[in-house]
């Protein structure tokens, strides 16, 4: 079961959204450090940086992580077209055979 819900992650579409309502926040830098530790995308950066400059740094760990994890998953979708062509070769050959 885990495997089908990890296959239909939509979770990009909650990034971005997630992302937008951050941006509009008031407390964008500490919201943006939060929401990349959640989802295993942020090292801890130092107080003296910009603010615009974290967040921009933060911004791309974030779309970075979630292009990893889509990347990551392309493996089942082969698995799926693999087991799929080798029902069709069956049903072929059973087909010629014996019909």
């Amino acid at each position: 079961m885990h495997l089908i819900k990890e296959f239909f992650d939509f979770s990009a579409l909650y990034t971005s959204k997630k992302l937008k309502n951050i941006l509009n926040s008031n407390n964008r830098e500490h919201d943006l450090r939060e929401f990349a530790k959640e989802i295993g995308a942020a090292s801890p950066l130092p107080i003296s940086n910009i603010t615009a400059k974290n967040e921009n740094q933060l911004i791309m760990l974030i779309i970075n992580a979630r292009r990893l994890a889509r990347e990551e998953n392309l493996w089942k979708l082969a698995f799926i077209s693999a087991v799929v062509s080798l029902i069709s070769v069956a049903i072929a050959l059973y087909t010629v055979i014996f019909k």
